[in-house]
């Protein structure tokens, strides 16, 4: 039988602080908010920001559409370059209040954030076919993530709805 100190030593590792930090923050900016990684400002400041009320924390299972952001402005290809802004905005409602009518559920995020930006993007494609492709848009989303879209990484989801409509304009 395990004494109450080796069950100590046992779970000690499980229950760092770092695990209390996110991994990004939204500061408040008008008119759009920046997002920050934890890393680069420190523990520190970052607490004074949460505690200040100018930033809020960005939930985990959304951080990997915080990584995007970087690579929607540097390496995208460059109908989806247009998406940074709406993305980054709707980011923001989904640390938003619950309250707020605008808020967006972490769960659904990723799939209400990528139609969103597949909007902005077929109307700069495809203006003339835009509810036509945007409905086959969130149909190819649906059919090949279902319920699994919240893992499949923001950037990659980004990706592959970009490549479908570059097959809907080939066809």
């Amino acid at each position: 039988m395990m004494s109450e100190s080796d069950k100590a030593l046992l779970y000690s590792s499980l229950t760092t602080r770092r695990s209390s930090y996110p991994t990004w923050i939204l500061i408040k900016a008008k008119p759009f908010p920046a997002v920050i990684k934890r890393l680069y400002l420190g523990n520190q400041l970052t607490q004074v920001l949460l505690a200040s009320d100018h930033a809020v924390a960005i939930p985990p299972v959304v951080d990997d559409i915080a990584d995007s952001l970087t690579w929607l402005l540097r390496d995208a290809p460059s109908p989806l370059k247009s998406c940074y802004v709406c993305v980054l905005a709707n980011l923001r409602w989904v640390c938003c209040d619950r309250n707020d009518f605008r808020h967006i559920p972490p769960h659904e995020a990723h799939a209400r954030i990528a139609v969103i930006a597949m909007s902005r993007v077929v109307r700069e494609t495809i203006p003339s076919m835009y509810f036509e492709a945007l409905n086959y848009v969130r149909n190819f989303m649906v059919h090949t993530w279902g319920d699994r879209i919240s893992f499949a990484g923001f950037q990659a989801i980004l990706m592959d709805c970009y490549q479908f409509l570059l097959s809907l304009l080939n066809s």
